[in-house]
């Protein structure tokens, strides 16, 4: 191997090093923490008399997150370099529901919704919230006379999505029913930006995405109430 083909791996194999730190179940635990807030951990806010936001379908546990290192290895041969770095997380759905119940209240002051209500009651029922999602960080790297990396860092998502029903009681008549479904989070794929930063924008990504379709779910149920 010649004087630059040397330089070149050498380059290469610096770089390696660099990319191969891994993120660390308490790192991820921080960066997730820092961008929840109070949200998890202020109670549920109060609604109004007639109406109930039900959770009976999510889970809750007493930490704003939990995460898992569910992969981790790293081989460094002569020839040829393999990181694999999986790590799940869950957030706390009292950080969905509390969003839920934000949204909801700005609707009862905007559109007077306990005068439309009377008589009548409401429940809404959140069944699912996109709470879990799976980081990968993987680096595969040949050097050899023909040298080459490949560094892949991305987020998925295992719920994706926002699950609503919804009845409108009068007395013991149910007199309607309805749902609303839609996708709130999308795996990202990480394009160089410094690890927590690439976490902090899907969590800003997702506490938008999830604000904007508890709303559109709430319109839906105003709809049906007028």
């Amino acid at each position: 191997m010649n004087r630059l083909g040397k330089i070149h791996n050498l380059l290469l194999i610096g770089a390696t090093l660099f990319l191969t730190a891994c993120m660390s179940t308490h790192e991820l635990s921080n960066v997730v923490k820092s961008k929840l807030g109070v949200y998890v951990q202020m109670p549920e806010k109060k609604q109004v008399d007639n109406v109930v936001i039900k959770t009976d379908k999510l889970h809750f546990f007493d930490s704003a997150v939990v995460i898992h290192k569910q992969k981790s290895y790293f081989i460094p041969a002569i020839v040829y370099w393999q990181k694999v770095n999986t790590l799940s997380c869950d957030i706390n759905n009292r950080y969905f529901v509390n969003m839920f119940s934000d949204v909801f209240n700005d609707a009862v002051s905007e559109f007077q919704l306990k005068k439309y209500l009377g008589s009548r009651r409401l429940e809404i029922n959140l069944e699912s919230v996109p709470s879990n999602f799976i980081y990968n960080d993987k680096f595969y790297g040949v050097f050899a006379l023909i040298s080459f990396s490949l560094y892949i860092e991305n987020i998925r998502p295992i719920e994706s999505q926002i699950k609503v029903t919804y009845r409108i009681l009068d007395g013991d008549q149910v007199v309607k029913t309805g749902r609303y479904t839609n996708v709130v989070a999308k795996p990202v794929k990480n394009n160089f930006s410094p690890r927590s930063e690439f976490v902090e924008y899907y969590l800003n990504d997702l506490k938008s995405n999830f604000e904007y379709h508890s709303e559109k779910a709430i319109l839906q149920i105003v709809d049906d109430l007028y």
